[in-house]
């Protein structure tokens, strides 16, 4: 008797999964994004929250995704009037919680979007993509619990190293195990994926980071490249004293430093430091990616200072204007020096200062290392080539269901 019941049971669930396979292959897959950061790259107020290269990256990913009609793209914002929001290809959904509290937040986006779409036989196919480990792991389990595909991107070497070390202290090494429970991880570089490898023997796949092919500065003979640009944020692991520094050194130069206030204690610091010098304009706020490309265009040099990064959105904004880059210490996969593209120091002054000299002073160098720099980002980084890895593996996941990663 138990036996036939379990037949039975078998029997409806198989013809369940037969009946969701063939109506999946008549609907879009339909694609969640889940990152808070690209709400005011939508919205266009930057007061309404701050966005940084993992907002940038879902944003250009979700608008590319969305032209190709065999997906439907999602994006789902916590705190934020999403009634103002436009997009002739992408659909926004508003999710209610408590500020910062991501638990709540993917338990609603679960319960109202996911699983609310299953009850009603929608049986089109779901891919929840994540960003930024700390809201990872609900999310992923979450959805993947309802049967949800789910993808996690990496936006930080932090959310892969099993010892994120930061000025003052060490990062809670908790988040290694948020992105446990995915289907697939997608990393940046070759190295985030050889730290992934190590900290927790899980495989994932390199894509990297695209960017608009508006963006490029093919032909610079009408703008004048005189400043020397430095932008992030005011957090320690940036050292933004550095570039104050560099411009104390060199006085004949012209620093531009875009700065939005993350620590209020290193902003005023560096308010002073900036004040003292009458080379260095200081931008203490975030400004709109266009105004930022415009910094770009006329920026004969870029500068990292960091001490740790993911794969830089800054990094693709002056290779897209033919700016060649000098890096303090981050070099993903040695792609700066590999490349020609710029010069990295691995952390060391006296060879960060000297390589400084070298570059600023040889206008026939960093002509070739922009060129360099425009053809690696073209053969290397459109949100073209970025996006179409992401379908075909979004698509390999459809189709191999139950397959892990």
């Amino acid at each position: 008797m138990a036996t036939s019941k379990i037949a039975s049971s078998r029997s409806r669930v198989e013809g369940w999964q037969a009946d969701i396979i063939m109506d999946a292959s008549k609907k879009p897959i339909a694609v969640y994004f889940l990152c808070e950061e690209s709400y005011s790259l939508f919205s266009g107020d930057i007061s309404s929250s701050r966005f940084g290269g993992a907002g940038l990256q879902m944003y250009f990913l979700g608008e590319e995704i969305a032209k190709d009609p065999r997906f439907s793209v999602t994006f789902l914002f916590q705190e934020h009037d999403i009634a103002q929001l436009r997009h002739d290809r992408i659909s926004f959904e508003p999710i209610r919680g408590h500020a910062n509290k991501c638990a709540a937040l993917v338990s609603r986006l679960s319960r109202r979007f996911l699983k609310e779409r299953a009850i009603k036989h929608d049986r089109s196919d779901k891919v929840l993509i994540a960003t930024m480990a700390y809201c990872a792991r609900s999310g992923l389990e979450q959805a993947h619990a309802i049967g949800a595909k789910t993808i996690f991107r990496v936006a930080s070497d932090n959310d892969v190293n099993n010892s994120p070390v930061f000025p003052g202290g060490q990062l809670p090494t908790a988040r290694l195990d948020d992105i446990s429970s995915c289907d697939k991880v997608v990393v940046q570089s070759e190295k985030q994926r050889d730290l992934l490898r190590e900290s927790r023997m899980k495989e994932s796949t390199v894509i990297p980071s695209g960017i608009p092919a508006k963006y490029s500065l093919e032909d610079k003979s009408n703008i004048s490249k005189d400043t020397v640009l430095w932008v992030s944020n005011s957090s320690a692991i940036k050292q933004p004293w550095i570039f104050t520094a560099l411009a104390k050194h060199f006085p004949q130069e012209k620093f531009v430093m875009i700065m939005p206030d993350v620590s209020s204690d290193i902003s005023y610091a560096v308010r002073i430091l900036a004040d003292e010098l009458d080379n260095i304009e200081l931008i203490n706020e975030q400004i709109p990616y266009a105004i930022s490309m415009e910094h770009f265009n006329r920026a004969k040099l870029f500068v990292n200072t960091s001490l740790r990064e993911g794969f830089p959105n800054t990094f693709l904004q002056a290779w897209m204007t033919k700016t060649p880059t000098i890096s303090w210490l981050v070099d993903p996969d040695d792609i700066l020096t590999r490349n020609r593209l710029g010069l990295a120091c691995g952390g060391d002054d006296e060879l960060f200062f000297q390589n400084f000299a070298r570059l600023v002073d040889n206008t026939e160098l960093r002509e070739i290392m922009g060129r360099n720099a425009l053809k690696y980002a073209h053969e290397n980084h459109s949100i073209q080539m970025s996006a179409a890895y992401y379908k075909e593996l979004i698509l390999s996941m459809i189709s191999s269901e139950g397959q892990e990663c």
